[in-house]
């Protein structure tokens, strides 16, 4: 039986790790007005919602533009 071919891991397959406090927030301020769930605690009990949350911030964080710095 062929062995299955090996592919490597992209970056984009590794994200750095999302804070637990910018999930919250995010959460709070933006996902809360409309995700059936009304809690963080109980959106990230579901682990579709609690790896959509970390992608959003880890996201976020990746293209965040620096003060001075951007299109001209």
């Amino acid at each position: 039986m062929p062995s299955k071919p090996c592919q490597p891991l992209l970056p984009m397959d590794m994200p750095l790790p999302a804070r637990e406090e910018d999930m919250r927030a995010l959460f709070e301020a933006r996902w809360s007005l409309w995700h059936r769930c009304k809690t963080y605690e109980a959106a990230v009990a579901d682990p579709i919602t609690r790896r959509l949350l970390e992608l959003a911030v880890v996201h976020g964080a990746r293209h965040a533009v620096q003060h001075g710095r951007g299109r001209r």
